[in-house]
């Protein structure tokens, strides 16, 4: 962290994000007490704006899928729902997520809706600043289907790589590529795919390599 308030920031969200780590091994659990909180929650996406905890989207305590997005004030301990405007997204659950930190910006894409047994390969992005989503239409003619469970990570500044998931039972091991100024999909070929996890927990980029993470669980073994 760059100053001492950055470091007490962090270690504000740190424990409102459920976990406080504490000598490095051990971890403590947290709670918030306010008349007004979203509840358990999970399979959402989360990420830090404007000293604000923005969560949107997942499965609530109640086993409800949702869309909603809000935010934990960190100043003032308060949850606030947040209001939007445009085309917004369905509720979804297991999608992946991008917060852009320069453009302002909240971009998902795919995701499952446990109400309906619905997969989609849909993509919004959600401006901060004027509080509107836009769903983002495809120009390329082929594009990843729907899944969930996949991850997906961003090339500074205009790429994202997305690797992987799940529709029903099938387990996929596709690779691709988009483009946010062309808004075009690109299928990556893959050799030796058989060696590869169907079922990845991160995706990330360094050294012009592409690093993945294996989720292990009763879904993806």
């Amino acid at each position: 962290m760059r100053n001492s308030r950055n470091g007490n920031l962090f270690r504000q969200k740190a424990k409102i994000l459920v976990f406080s780590l504490l000598n490095s091994l051990i971890f403590l659990k947290s709670s918030i007490s306010h008349k007004l909180t979203k509840g358990p929650l999970c399979r959402h996406g989360g990420f830090e704006y404007n000293e604000k905890l923005y969560l949107f989207g997942g499965k609530s305590h109640s086993l409800i899928t949702t869309n909603r997005l809000f935010y934990y004030e960190i100043g003032t301990n308060n949850w606030v729902f947040q209001d939007i405007q445009g085309f917004i997204p369905p509720p979804t659950e297991s999608f992946s997520y991008l917060y852009d930190k320069d453009l302002k910006t909240l971009m998902i894409f795919g995701g499952f809706n446990s109400m309906t047994g619905e997969f989609n390969n849909s993509m919004y992005e959600f401006d901060l600043k004027s509080s509107f989503w836009r769903e983002i239409i495809y120009k390329s003619e082929r594009n990843p289907g729907p899944r969930a469970g996949h991850a997906w990570t961003s090339i500074i500044p205009d790429k994202i790589y997305m690797f992987g998931g799940e529709i029903s039972d099938k387990k996929l091991k596709d690779l691709w590529l988009f483009d946010r100024k062309k808004e075009l999909w690109l299928e990556i070929t893959i050799n030796q795919t058989s060696s590869i996890w169907p079922c990845v927990f991160s995706l990330f980029f360094t050294y012009k390599k592409l690093v993945f993470s294996k989720r292990k669980g009763l879904e993806c073994q």
